[in-house]
Order: structure tokens, then C-alpha cells, then sequence
């Protein structure tokens, strides 16, 4: 499909969609979501080549790929897990550095390169054109402004699964990020097994309790308010409404596999990142199968 399925891993995959195209990582690739058969193109980076360089975007390098987000001119926002830097490949081809310096770790509130990660991964944009970053291993939410300056959005650093304000809320792992279109986030906080919410003014609580659900990752939201889950290691995608219940949309816990078909009768194996279409397409990366998969959400028809 739209990615180097022989290069995925659970940690490397994320889902991006922008006028009707597909992109994934590694080795960021894109094709349209709704023709068939699928056009792969890669858009940058090198195959099998890792770095750091910037510039023309099929001869830029990266490290190990995490989140994206596409913005609305177009330009897509990705985290370089291994480098320790969000990066931007701009609509004209351009890979630069968004924040951090490349193979330096930190915490470091500031502008530009100034700025340090640690492991950053998820990434949510919102509607002021705040980029968000799941500062996975500070155990941190970080903002990166219009102006390019990063300051800590929400958690006190210290591992735990507080509630609270933005400065004494506790995350032990965040990982997927997703802005819910009202200035506020959901994160899935990996580390915990629990989905939380942060406001917009950084206070957090959790959606979804420890016990619920193992190694969430990738989030996506539907239009009615429902929040879709990749419960990775449950082997199963889940729903949740807006009133809190949650459900199997598609897969059965425990049970892995690559079968498609209808709600139950498919099965998924580690599945990790989503992105909906607006075609009434739930898209999964199924990492452990090395497959792009889709979801019909008003059927549930699971397909390959």
C-alpha cells in the first residue's frame, strides 16, 4: 500500500491523511486513499539510508519516524524518534527542521534547535497552529507555537497516572496524540494503558482506566464524537462514544491473525496507527502483519 511494509515496526508506524492522500512512515510514502489500485510514491527520505540531513526531500535522511500531522497548506509534520526532533517536508519538497537537535537529548523549553526531546513521538496540530508533541520519554506534553517556541503543555515530568493541572498531571509513556477540534487533546498514554485528556488549558484526566486496554497507540476521531483506539497488544481496534462506552469495532481481544471480514470475524495483529478517511474509512496500520488494512465504519467490513 502506502508504506515499506518490510520496514515496519511497532513503534515506527503513523497514519496521515490530506486531501484525499494517504502518507505513512517509514520512509515517508504517500498514495490516494480512493483509487484503486494504489499508487506508492515515495515522498521523502532515502530507503535503507538513516540521518539527519535537510533539504530536497528524496535525498533527506531521518532516524526512526514517529508521528505526523499534516497541516491545512499541506505541509506534514513528523517526529524523528531516533534524532530526537520534530521535522517538516514542506508542499514545495523541503525537509527542515521544525525543532531540536539531531541525536541530542534534553529537556529544553526554547526556540528552533535550542529546543531538546526526549524520544519525541505523537503529534497533533490545532486550529491556532499550535503543534503539539507527545514528549515521550520526559513523560511530557509539548507545544511548539506559531513562533517556533517549544514550552511544556501539560505533565509534571514525573512518571505516574495523575490527574490534574498541567503542571502536577503525571503520564508514564504518551504516544499518540490527537487534537479533538475544541483546543484539548487525547493522548494515549502507552506506559499507563489508559487514554487521557488534556484541556486546552492543560488540565488532564483519564477517559479510559488502566486494565481496559494494553499499549494503546494510534487515535482517530470521527465526526460524532466517537474515539477510535488501536489497542495494540488487545489485538483489536476499539470505540469510544462520547458518553464513555466503550466497544470491539473490529477484531477480538487476545486472538491475532490477518483474517478480514466483518467485525469479529477479523483479526488484527498489533495493530498501532489510524487515520480516517472521509470516505467513512477507518484506516489501520497493522504492524505485525505488515498490512494497511480498512475499515468500513458502517459496515465493519475489515479488508486488506
Amino acid at each position: 500500500m502506502s508504506f515499506n511494509l518490510t520496514r515496519i515496526r511497532l513503534r515506527q508506524t503513523a497514519l496521515a491523511v490530506f486531501a484525499g492522500v494517504l502518507c505513512a512512515v517509514p520512509a515517508l510514502r504517500a498514495q490516494s486513499t480512493f483509487i484503486t489500485p494504489y499508487a506508492v510514491t515515495t515522498i521523502a527520505g532515502v530507503l535503507d539510508s538513516r540521518g539527519a540531513d535537510d533539504g530536497y526531500a528524496r535525498a533527506a535522511l531521518a532516524g526512526t519516524l514517529g508521528g505526523m500531522v499534516y497541516g491545512p497548506d499541506g505541509t506534514l509534520y513528523f517526529t524523528d524518534e531516533e534524532q530526537h526532533t520534530v521535522r517538516k517536508l514542506s508542499p514545495d519538497g523541503i525537509v527542515s527542521l521544525v525543532a531540536g537537535l539531531a541525536g541530542e537529548t534534553g529537556l529544553v523549553n526554547a526556540a528552533g534547535n535550542a529546543a531538546r526531546f526526549n524520544f519525541p513521538s505523537g503529534l497533533a496540530l490545532d486550529g491556532e497552529g499550535n503543534l503539539y508533541v507527545a514528549d515521550t520519554r520526559n513523560r511530557l506534553i509539548r507545544k511548539i507555537g506559531p513562533d517556533g517556541r517549544v514550552s511544556t503543555h501539560a505533565g509534571s515530568g514525573v512518571s505516574g497516572e495523575a490527574d490534574g493541572s498541567a503542571a502536577m498531571a503525571q503520564f508514564k509513556e504518551p504516544t499518540g496524540l490527537l487534537a479533538d477540534g475544541s483546543g484539548g487533546l487525547y493522548v494515549s498514554d502507552t506506559g499507563s494503558d489508559t487514554i487521557r485528556h488534556v484541556s486546552a488549558n492543560g488540565t488532564v484526566k483519564t477517559l479510559v482506566a488502566d486494565g481496559l486496554l494494553d499499549n494503546p497507540r494510534g487515535l482517530a476521531l470521527a465526526d460524532d464524537g466517537t474515539l477510535f483506539i488501536a489497542d495494540s497488544l488487545n489485538q483489536v481496534i476499539r470505540a469510544r462514544t462520547p458518553t464513555g462506552e466503550l466497544s470491539v469495532l473490529a477484531g477480538v481481544v487476545d486472538q491475532s491473525g490477518a483474517s478480514n471480514g466483518v467485525g469479529d470475524q477479523s483479526r488484527f495483529f498489533r495493530p498501532s496507527a489510524l487515520a480516517l478517511a472521509a470516505d467513512g474509512v477507518l484506516l489501520v496500520a497493522d504492524d505485525g502483519n505488515n498490512r494497511l488494512r480498512r475499515i468500513d465504519l458502517a459496515t465493519k467490513q475489515v479488508n486488506t
